[in-house]
């Protein structure tokens, strides 16, 4: 076997003395991939303001004179129709109740059961024609506040910068189960009281009609 010199031998512990250096001071994939972290985004400060509001639409409803009055009007009307068709059903049951006691060999009899089959068919044609008008007399109602409700939302929200409107609803007092599962339906469970702008929407609907 050849034999090294001292010199030879140095040199090739040094080389291996630099080789493992450099190796232990290399950063390991798993340890560069553990001290670079993503950066976090910037929390958002809390003094802006929200660009969210709320509206309370059955508030706004109750505090528009002119719907109320509009309402009550048809209220009356359809009240007024209800007491004409029911006396008018009322009569002609009473008119079936007598031919009922008639003789069916009656000269007469099939004729009159004829003119009263006319007319129950024609009070029930009426009494449709009568709902459809009503029905439309209260979408076209609605519609038309629904539309002066939402030009005020929209004002205010363009004036002060909102991105959404959404609907809240106060708790019933009283009322039908209808009307507390409407509430639990809502679309809001809670907000503040300074993003309600229920108050700044009826202002702005009630300066907007005219003044007598």
């Amino acid at each position: 076997m050849a034999k090294i010199s001292p010199t030879r031998l140095l040199m090739v512990v040094a080389l291996c003395a630099v080789v493992i250096c450099s190796l232990v001071s290399m950063p390991s994939p798993l340890r560069a991939a553990q001290e670079e972290k993503p950066e976090l985004p910037e929390p958002r400060s809390t003094s802006q303001p929200c660009p969210i509001a709320v509206i309370d639409v059955a508030t706004v409803l109750e505090n528009m004179p002119q719907f109320r009055s509009d309402q009550m009007a048809l209220r009356a009307d359809v009240e007024r129709a209800r007491s004409h068709f029911q006396e008018r059903q009322n009569a002609l049951v009473q008119q079936q109740q007598e031919l009922q006691k008639a003789s069916p060999d009656a000269p007469d009899y099939k004729e009159k059961m004829a003119r009263l089959q006319q007319e129950i068919s024609r009070l029930q044609t009426e009494f449709q024609l009568q709902q459809q008008e009503f029905f439309n007399r209260e979408r076209q109602l609605l519609l038309g506040v629904y539309k002066q409700m939402e030009r005020a939302v929209e004002e205010i929200a363009r004036e002060r910068g909102l991105v959404l409107v959404l609907r809240t609803s106060r708790e019933p007092t009283g009322g039908t189960p209808q009307e507390l599962l409407s509430y639990l339906g809502r679309e809001v469970i809670w907000a503040d009281a300074t993003i309600d702008i229920t108050k700044d929407v009826v202002a702005k609907i009630r300066s907007a009609q005219p003044k007598n």
